[in-house]
């Protein structure tokens, strides 16, 4: 059982909570330049990996003059990848530092080599791309997509081997002091702690196998007549399908509850988390035995099944109240809210205004009246990265 009062293992840290720029004393309306992210360096000490940086920097030395694989420009890219990672490896065993790869290279400003770093780490392991990209499916599955895509995925192999081979034999296998076989990285855990990775090791962090492939694979010949071979529900007028649209919360979900026309000080923002609260309360399950006890409106235009588990796994993996109080500025502290109003022209003030005005009647009004059907808390079954279920109450 996770209560959202609880630390819990899956947190992100605060430093990447933040989207965005709070000025911490009056910013000029003048052309002046209060900050910059560094992008691209043709000397290759920026942020972008651009493909000639390849054989004109990082490689210049190793490669032989006008190389040109069969990958291309993928080709080179990954080989600017593999580069980035064995600079970051770490002893396995002492855990120090403990750099590969062409290191003689343009020196990145600490802001960006960090930043680089954090994305490297941030890579899916081999492991992880087993599932994620087809080049590393099992033959089985490539066959079928060989048969459902005009890009041959063989013919896409065939180049990745001949590369790999001529790479491995002509620089990999003459270096591996520069160019190792595997790397261990130290990777930041989401409980703020260091772990050493090592590429071919299983993780704990693994997303589960129903969430990783994104497309169609057909199983059968597919006539490029006009006609409709799948189609993804989005909007249906009735509340029946995926769309969580404002007028739904006084036309549908809460008509017999909200009085005719009522136009709370929030907008179709507050129509909209009326509508997300009333999701959350027909998941809710008891949390003593976790049985299934719905709350909130529930005599509501049925979906259908796929569609009513796709709205299921959204609501499930939306941000717990804990999680939001990081994300959302609504939820900040009083003293980060205090910064936030002096530093933008949306006055927080006036929000936070707006959704205690709100809040307070529904409260009075619809909340306190009926708590059964709308209930202070609701527990939630969450699916959990190993598979199993957890309840997560949620304040």
């Amino acid at each position: 059982d996770d209560d959202d009062d609880d630390d819990d293992d899956y947190d992100v840290p605060r430093q990447f909570r933040r989207l965005g720029l709070i000025a911490s004393e009056p910013v000029s309306k003048a052309d002046q330049t209060i900050a910059a992210i560094p992008f691209y360096d043709s000397d290759g000490s920026g942020l972008a990996l651009a493909p000639h940086l390849a054989t004109k920097v990082v490689y210049k030395d190793v490669l032989p003059e006008g190389y040109d694989g069969w990958t291309g420009d993928i080709g080179l890219l990954a080989m600017l990848l593999l580069n980035e990672m064995a600079r970051l490896h770490v002893d396995a065993a002492t855990g120090d530092a403990s750099p590969k790869g062409v290191s003689d290279l343009p020196r990145r400003k600490p802001p960006v080599q960090s930043l680089m770093n954090a994305y490297v780490a941030a890579l899916p392991s081999h492991r992880e791309m087993s599932e994620l990209h087809p080049l590393l499916w099992n033959e089985e599955e490539q066959e079928i997509l060989q048969s459902s895509s005009t890009k041959k995925i063989y013919r896409l192999l065939d180049d990745v081997d001949d590369d790999a081979a001529w790479l491995e034999e002509t620089l990999w296998n003459a270096d591996r002091r520069t160019f190792p076989e595997t790397v261990s990285l130290r990777i930041r855990s989401p409980d703020g702690t260091d772990d050493d990775d090592d590429d071919d090791d299983d993780d704990d962090y693994d997303v589960p196998r129903q969430f990783r492939r994104l497309g169609l694979i057909a199983s059968e010949p597919v006539s490029k007549a006009d006609q409709t071979i799948a189609a993804i529900p989005f909007y249906d007028s009735d509340g029946s399908g995926l769309a969580l649209a404002p007028h739904l919360a006084t036309k549908v979900v809460y008509k017999d509850v909200l009085p005719e026309g009522y136009d709370g000080w929030t907008g179709d923002i507050g129509l909209l988390a009326m509508l997300l609260l009333n999701e959350m309360a027909r998941l809710h399950v008891d949390a003593a035995t976790g049985d299934a006890s719905p709350k909130g409106v529930s005599d509501l235009p049925r979906r259908k099944p796929p569609v009513q588990s796709l709205m299921n796994a959204y609501v499930a993996a939306l941000p717990s109240h804990r999680e939001m109080s990081e994300l959302h500025p609504l939820l900040w502290n009083e003293e980060e809210q205090e910064i936030l109003q002096s530093s933008s022209t949306k006055k927080i003030y006036r929000l936070l205004d707006d959704v205690d005005d709100d809040a307070a009647w529904l409260e009075e009004t619809l909340w306190n009246a009926d708590r059964r059907t709308f209930p202070e808390t609701v527990s939630l079954r969450i699916r959990s990265p190993d598979g199993t279920d957890d309840d997560d109450d949620d304040d």
